[in-house]
């Protein structure tokens, strides 16, 4: 007699032959895979290698005890920008001329002597830093201006100080031009004038 409630069981499984084995050779499309991501890997060491190459500059200065804010800490810095544009550099009497019209704007006309920093030199020096700097001086003059390279001037300046210290000093000014526009496209403490 068959009981309505009774657990019915699956079939047993019957031994059959065994699956066959897992396939030991590597898969084609991990192979295609892991030689893409050499290929970009090797394109893109190729592209740091070319152009974090050194431009080959060994004029750069380096700074020493430079004055608060107006230069960065001790840093190696390529003396001239690398040109991307057509324009040939400005010559010496513009960028003497440039300089001089710079540092008469200061201490006095900050936002007008910011507005002349070419934005790689602005973020060297940063902001915050330029507007504690100049209210530390009473006054800036410079004493002469002497060509450098094709793209950078020396200049010798004298700094009263608030408190009445004179300090001199030599940097030099590295000028660009873009679209007729001058700009001071970096600058380096070189030492004590």
């Amino acid at each position: 007699p068959a009981f309505s409630n009774a657990p019915t069981f699956p079939n047993r499984p019957t031994m059959g032959s065994p699956p066959p084995p897992p396939s030991r050779a590597p898969r084609r499309g991990a192979v295609v895979a892991l030689a893409v991501a050499a290929a970009v890997i090797a394109l893109g060491a190729a592209l740091v290698f070319v152009l974090g190459r050194d431009t080959g500059d060994s004029s750069s200065a380096v700074a020493t005890t430079p004055l608060p804010a107006e230069t960065s800490a001790l840093s190696t810095v390529p003396s001239s920008p690398e040109s991307t544009s057509s324009e040939s550099p400005p010559s010496f009497e513009r960028m003497a001329t440039f300089v001089r019209d710079y540092y008469g704007l200061l201490p006095d006309d900050t936002e007008q002597a910011w507005a002349l920093f070419d934005p790689h030199y602005a973020g060297k020096v940063g902001r915050a830093g330029f507007d504690e700097f100049w209210p530390t001086i009473r006054s800036v003059s410079v004493d002469a201006v002497e060509p450098r390279d094709a793209s950078s001037v020396i200049v010798t300046l004298t700094f009263v100080t608030v408190d009445g210290r004179t300090e001199s000093e030599k940097r030099w000014v590295s000028v660009v031009e873009n679209r007729g526009q001058l700009s001071v496209y970096d600058s380096e403490r070189i030492g004590a004038a």
